[in-house]
Protein backbone atom coordinates (compact mmCIF):
# COMPACT_ATOMS: atom_id res chain seq x y z
CA UNK A 1 0.00 0.00 0.00
CA UNK A 2 2.98 2.45 0.42
CA UNK A 3 4.60 1.38 -2.44
CA UNK A 4 1.66 3.12 -4.53
CA UNK A 5 1.05 6.59 -2.15
CA UNK A 6 5.25 6.75 -3.07
CA UNK A 7 3.93 6.01 -7.17
CA UNK A 8 1.51 8.50 -7.15
CA UNK A 9 3.22 11.37 -5.32
CA UNK A 10 6.10 10.73 -7.92
CA UNK A 11 3.80 11.37 -10.77
CA UNK A 12 2.07 14.52 -9.14
CA UNK A 13 5.15 15.85 -8.51
CA UNK A 14 6.29 15.49 -12.15
CA UNK A 15 2.89 16.68 -13.78
CA UNK A 16 3.15 20.06 -11.63
CA UNK A 17 6.58 20.78 -12.53
CA UNK A 18 5.72 20.46 -16.00
CA UNK A 19 2.45 22.15 -15.78
CA UNK A 20 4.90 24.99 -14.51
CA UNK A 21 7.03 25.33 -17.26
CA UNK A 22 4.34 25.13 -19.48
CA UNK A 23 2.78 28.43 -17.95
CA UNK A 24 5.96 30.02 -18.30
CA UNK A 25 6.76 29.50 -21.78
CA UNK A 26 5.39 33.03 -23.32
CA UNK A 27 7.07 35.84 -25.41
CA UNK A 28 9.44 37.71 -23.81
CA UNK A 29 11.04 41.13 -24.77
CA UNK A 30 13.58 42.63 -22.51
CA UNK A 31 16.38 45.14 -23.10
CA UNK A 32 17.70 48.69 -22.36
CA UNK A 33 19.19 50.14 -26.03
CA UNK A 34 19.54 53.56 -28.02
CA UNK A 35 18.97 54.47 -31.35
CA UNK A 36 20.03 57.48 -33.34
CA UNK A 37 16.22 58.61 -35.37
CA UNK A 38 18.59 61.26 -36.94
CA UNK A 39 21.50 62.81 -36.80
CA UNK A 40 21.70 64.48 -32.97
CA UNK A 41 18.69 62.34 -32.24
CA UNK A 42 18.80 59.64 -30.48
CA UNK A 43 15.99 57.52 -29.03
CA UNK A 44 16.43 55.54 -25.65
CA UNK A 45 14.16 52.53 -24.94
CA UNK A 46 14.08 50.34 -21.60
CA UNK A 47 11.55 47.33 -22.00
CA UNK A 48 10.31 44.57 -19.95
CA UNK A 49 7.10 42.44 -21.03
CA UNK A 50 5.80 39.55 -21.31
CA UNK A 51 2.73 37.86 -23.61
CA UNK A 52 0.37 35.14 -23.12
CA UNK A 53 -3.27 35.42 -21.87
CA UNK A 54 -2.77 38.62 -20.44
CA UNK A 55 0.21 40.23 -21.54
CA UNK A 56 1.86 42.75 -19.16
CA UNK A 57 5.38 44.65 -19.16
CA UNK A 58 6.18 48.51 -19.42
CA UNK A 59 8.44 50.47 -21.48
CA UNK A 60 10.33 54.36 -21.06
CA UNK A 61 10.84 56.46 -23.59
CA UNK A 62 13.09 59.52 -23.76
CA UNK A 63 15.05 61.01 -25.96
CA UNK A 64 17.16 64.21 -27.33
CA UNK A 65 14.59 65.79 -28.69
CA UNK A 66 11.05 64.70 -27.10
CA UNK A 67 9.67 64.27 -23.99
CA UNK A 68 10.40 61.41 -22.19
CA UNK A 69 7.01 58.99 -21.08
CA UNK A 70 6.50 55.60 -19.84
CA UNK A 71 3.56 53.27 -20.69
CA UNK A 72 2.15 49.71 -19.83
CA UNK A 73 2.41 47.03 -22.78
CA UNK A 74 -1.46 45.90 -23.79
CA UNK A 75 -0.01 43.35 -26.64
CA UNK A 76 3.46 41.34 -27.18
CA UNK A 77 3.80 39.33 -30.59
CA UNK A 78 6.48 37.50 -31.41
CA UNK A 79 7.40 35.93 -34.53
CA UNK A 80 11.25 34.29 -35.07
CA UNK A 81 13.85 36.96 -33.99
CA UNK A 82 10.70 39.90 -34.35
CA UNK A 83 9.13 41.32 -32.21
CA UNK A 84 5.70 43.83 -31.81
CA UNK A 85 5.19 45.17 -28.48
CA UNK A 86 2.14 47.55 -27.91
CA UNK A 87 0.73 49.71 -24.99
CA UNK A 88 -0.99 52.86 -23.87
CA UNK A 89 1.25 55.92 -22.26
CA UNK A 90 0.96 55.98 -18.36
CA UNK A 91 3.04 58.64 -17.19
CA UNK A 92 5.22 61.87 -18.70
CA UNK A 93 4.60 63.68 -21.55
CA UNK A 94 2.00 62.02 -24.13
CA UNK A 95 3.76 62.53 -27.48
CA UNK A 96 1.76 64.01 -30.49
CA UNK A 97 1.97 65.69 -33.42
CA UNK A 98 0.49 69.11 -34.67
CA UNK A 99 -1.21 69.55 -31.23
CA UNK A 100 -2.54 65.75 -31.69
CA UNK A 101 -1.84 64.20 -28.48
CA UNK A 102 -1.11 60.15 -28.55
CA UNK A 103 -1.74 57.65 -25.95
CA UNK A 104 -0.37 55.18 -28.14
CA UNK A 105 2.27 53.59 -28.63
CA UNK A 106 3.71 50.60 -31.03
CA UNK A 107 7.48 49.05 -30.37
CA UNK A 108 9.18 46.74 -33.53
CA UNK A 109 12.33 45.28 -32.27
CA UNK A 110 14.26 42.82 -33.92
CA UNK A 111 17.17 40.65 -32.26
CA UNK A 112 20.27 40.06 -33.99
CA UNK A 113 21.04 36.99 -31.99
CA UNK A 114 24.45 38.28 -30.75
CA UNK A 115 25.12 40.31 -27.79
CA UNK A 116 24.74 44.24 -27.62
CA UNK A 117 23.74 45.69 -30.68
CA UNK A 118 25.73 43.83 -33.40
CA UNK A 119 22.42 43.11 -35.75
CA UNK A 120 19.37 44.58 -33.42
CA UNK A 121 16.97 47.07 -34.94
CA UNK A 122 14.27 48.86 -32.90
CA UNK A 123 11.72 51.92 -33.98
CA UNK A 124 9.30 52.97 -31.72
CA UNK A 125 6.05 54.95 -32.87
CA UNK A 126 2.94 56.45 -31.37
CA UNK A 127 -0.77 56.66 -32.33
CA UNK A 128 -4.16 57.53 -31.59
CA UNK A 129 -5.61 55.27 -29.10
CA UNK A 130 -7.86 53.64 -31.98
CA UNK A 131 -4.77 52.17 -33.68
CA UNK A 132 -2.80 51.56 -30.55
CA UNK A 133 -2.66 47.72 -30.91
CA UNK A 134 -3.11 47.20 -34.88
CA UNK A 135 0.18 46.63 -35.75
CA UNK A 136 0.81 44.32 -32.59
CA UNK A 137 -2.00 41.76 -33.39
CA UNK A 138 -1.19 42.05 -37.18
CA UNK A 139 2.58 40.85 -36.91
CA UNK A 140 3.18 42.05 -40.33
CA UNK A 141 6.87 41.48 -41.48
CA UNK A 142 6.19 42.66 -44.31
CA UNK A 143 5.30 45.94 -43.03
CA UNK A 144 8.51 47.05 -42.60
CA UNK A 145 8.76 50.68 -41.46
CA UNK A 146 11.96 51.88 -40.82
CA UNK A 147 13.91 50.02 -38.01
CA UNK A 148 16.98 51.42 -36.88
CA UNK A 149 20.12 49.67 -36.16
CA UNK A 150 20.59 49.91 -32.04
CA UNK A 151 23.76 52.04 -31.21
CA UNK A 152 23.98 50.97 -27.47
CA UNK A 153 22.71 48.63 -25.09
CA UNK A 154 21.28 44.78 -25.82
CA UNK A 155 17.89 44.00 -26.90
CA UNK A 156 16.58 39.67 -26.45
CA UNK A 157 13.45 38.71 -27.80
CA UNK A 158 12.36 34.72 -26.54
CA UNK A 159 9.88 33.52 -28.50
CA UNK A 160 7.36 31.20 -26.64
CA UNK A 161 8.50 27.59 -28.17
Amino acid sequence: MLLAIVLVLGMSATGMGTTAQAAARVPIVTGEFAYEFMPGATTFIDIDARGGDVPRGSVSYSSTFLPAFWGEAECVTVVGSDAWISGVVTGGTPPGDEGVECYGWTLRVHDGGTPGTNGDLGALLYYTPELVNAYCEQADPSYDWAQLPLIAGNLVIHSAR
